[in-house]
């Protein structure tokens, strides 16, 4: 072979490469925390007071606009304001807990994560990482309902804002984001990939936080990734019952409510109103939580108990369905 046509051979298997490596698709790398906040311009802000007696400068409460708390050690909280509004909480292509479908006034905004609580976020106010999959960009995970609210309580002491989980209703009405279909981004599972980490593409654990579109709201993974504790004890048919305005779940039960979905289930049972429930008591490395910050120190409606209270339920759901 002569100098030319090696020559020429060389070039065409340098563009063939060059190509090739232009057109693969970008992977996003689990080494860092969920992606920088985008710029938020300056808006007019609106001043809060805590039940402290603390006032802070929030910004002017705009759907969707960004407000971060940072905990230190460069580790940040994004928080979304949601704005009060209603909804039709509930499905009539679910489950039968998912019945009857109601109309749900939430009178309150409030900020809620704009992803699950991460690792590093959980480290940062507890002071230790339980999680199975450990990675710094991931969700703290194998935490418990009982687990959650003394993160939400130390958070609260910290920043002096007052943090909790969300109720049932606030988040489905995050969740949907407006919308009324089956999954935030329409009736089609088949596009659930782009959105969520199920079983089908999961690899069997937890994911990044953030790498998947959010919802219209701008929330991210509130399908799939890891089940969220929400605060409501579990009740079959509490949606027969449930007041319209900022239900707050059962008096009592034996289950609290989990939401979203997440890596180890099918893709109908991370839709917008699927139902679940765990004990309360159990941490398992597919259950995490998303915080909800509520403007002028207002308390939750109802603190911890020490421990579930036994009332007679059905078999727990299986969520791994």
């Amino acid at each position: 072979m002569n100098t030319n046509v090696r020559l020429l051979t060389w070039s065409v298997c340098l563009l063939v490469a060059a190509v090739t490596v232009f057109l693969l698709p970008a992977v996003a790398e689990d080494t860092g925390h969920p992606p920088d906040p985008a710029p938020v311009k300056p808006v007019p802000s609106a001043t809060v007071e805590n039940a402290a007696g603390i006032t802070t400068e929030l910004p002017s409460r705009q759907p969707g606009e960004i407000f971060i708390e940072d905990l230190g050690g460069g580790v940040r909280l994004e928080l979304v304001w949601i704005p009060p509004g209603e909804f039709m909480m509930g499905s009539a292509k679910g489950h039968k807990d998912e019945l009857p479908v109601h109309k749900v006034r939430i009178t309150r905004g409030f900020y809620i994560g704009k992803y699950e609580v991460t690792q590093p976020q959980w480290e940062s106010i507890i002071g230790f990482n339980p999680s199975t999959f450990q990675r710094p960009s991931r969700p703290v995970e194998r935490v418990s309902w009982f687990d959650c609210q003394e993160f939400v309580r130390k958070l609260s002491e910290k920043t002096g804002h007052t943090y909790r989980l969300p109720t049932e209703a606030e988040w489905e009405y995050a969740c949907r984001a407006g919308t009324t279909s089956r999954y935030y981004f329409g009736d089609d599972p088949d596009l659930l990939h782009l959105y969520a980490w199920y079983i089908g593409n999961s690899g069997l654990r937890s994911q990044p936080a953030g790498v998947k579109n959010p919802n219209p709201w701008g929330l991210c993974d509130m399908l799939g990734n890891a089940w969220e504790w929400c605060q409501d004890w579990y009740g079959k048919n509490y949606y027969e019952t449930s007041p319209s305005d900022d239900p707050q779940g059962p008096e009592t039960g034996h289950d609290r409510i989990i939401r979203g979905g997440g890596w180890l289930v099918k893709k109908f049972e991370c839709r917008s109103a699927n139902r679940a429930r765990f004990n309360p008591v159990n941490g398992i490395n597919y259950n995490t939580c998303r915080v909800v910050m509520v403007p002028g120190g207002e308390k939750p409606d109802s603190e911890p108990e020490d421990k579930p209270k036994d009332t007679p339920e059905d078999e727990p759901k299986d969520i791994s369905r």
